[in-house]
């Protein structure tokens, strides 16, 4: 172990600000092991909430629709999609649920 490794908080002349270190970083510590647990949970809560996403064609046999009926639905607004990282449309199965009962009240 080095020297300036070896070396106590509190040294002659620091007065009590050194002294107070380890309780600030035990704090420290403690506030980012919260922060991480915090973190963990949220992911797994997302995992778990995360709405599936359907790609067209999938929308498509579901609702015995052609594909591009699907994504003039989806250029119309008709239906809500979002775009996935590499750029291709997913459907919320939320918004195709949501999208179903809204055609079916109307016809009721």
């Amino acid at each position: 172990m080095s020297a300036a490794l070896a070396r106590p908080y509190r040294q002659e002349g620091q007065g009590t600000k050194a002294a107070e270190r380890p309780s600030e970083l035990d704090q420290v510590a403690a506030t980012l092991e919260a922060m991480a647990a915090a973190v963990r949970l949220l992911d797994l809560r997302s995992r778990e909430e995360a709405p599936a996403l359907l790609k067209p064609e999938e929308v498509a046999r579901r609702l015995s629709i052609g594909l591009s009926t699907v994504y003039r639905l989806v250029q119309e607004k008709s239906l809500r999609a979002c775009r996935v990282a590499d750029g291709a449309i997913r459907i919320a199965e939320v918004d195709l649920q949501k999208f179903i009962r809204v055609r079916t009240e109307v016809r009721a």
